[in-house]
């Protein structure tokens, strides 16, 4: 969470200064749903969370403010409701071109309001960072996150299936991931409501596209 909480922390900041309260958030892509649930704790700014996912996980939450949707999610085929502040964390590199300009034509034409964060870019330093996290990040912290299984400890340890697996994932997130320019010359011809920004924090920089409401 202390990771989390140093690469959102300029996205928090500016939904605090941009967000009005009131307002429900709906993260798209939302796997375990954490990352999700510490911005909607620490941006203050939103009623309640819904959470989503193509393969949703099996997770629930004492909080009443907090949804998970059980049914699966295509963000490719779903309705997105102006009424709503969606976000899609670290996942938008896993579509491909043409679907992720399809996501943003939808989401204007329906005049709803997205944030995509993506924390990858095309860069040696990223790729670096995403094998020390994939490697000795998963040694150092499996004991922490979750109970440790004989599953767990055999495919990590011992036969550290999760390391490659991960750090494999990562390896081609990183190759796939665009830099803010690339994402800015992607839309430019056809997004009129999009702003593609990029923020530093210690932990990294974090390139924020935001589709606006209302505009």
């Amino acid at each position: 969470m202390a990771v989390a909480s140093g690469i959102f922390k300029p996205f928090i900041k500016q939904l605090k200064t941009t967000q009005k309260q009131s307002r429900t958030l709906h993260d798209l892509c939302s796997g375990s749903g954490i990352p999700s649930r510490h911005i909607f704790y620490s941006s203050d700014v939103f009623n309640t969370l819904i959470l989503s996912d193509k393969f949703p996980a099996n997770v629930s939450w004492s909080d009443t403010k907090i949804q998970y949707i059980s049914a699966s999610t295509d963000v490719l085929n779903m309705s997105f409701d102006k009424h709503y502040c969606y976000m899609m964390l670290n996942a938008y590199h896993h579509f491909n071109t043409e679907e992720q300009n399809n996501i943003i034509k939808r989401c204007e034409e329906t005049d709803a309001e997205l944030y995509i964060i993506e924390i990858l870019e095309p860069t040696l330093t990223c790729l670096i960072k995403v094998l020390l996290a994939g490697t000795a990040g998963v040694l150092l912290l499996s004991p922490f996150i979750g109970k440790m299984t004989w599953r767990k400890l055999l495919f990590t340890y011992i036969i550290p299936l999760n390391i490659l697996t991960i750090s494999i994932d990562g390896i081609i997130s990183v190759f796939k991931s665009k830099s803010k320019n690339q994402f800015k010359n992607q839309i430019d011809d056809f997004a009129k409501k999009t702003e593609v920004t990029r923020l530093n924090s210690v932990a990294g920089p974090t390139t924020i596209i935001h589709i606006s409401h209302g505009h």
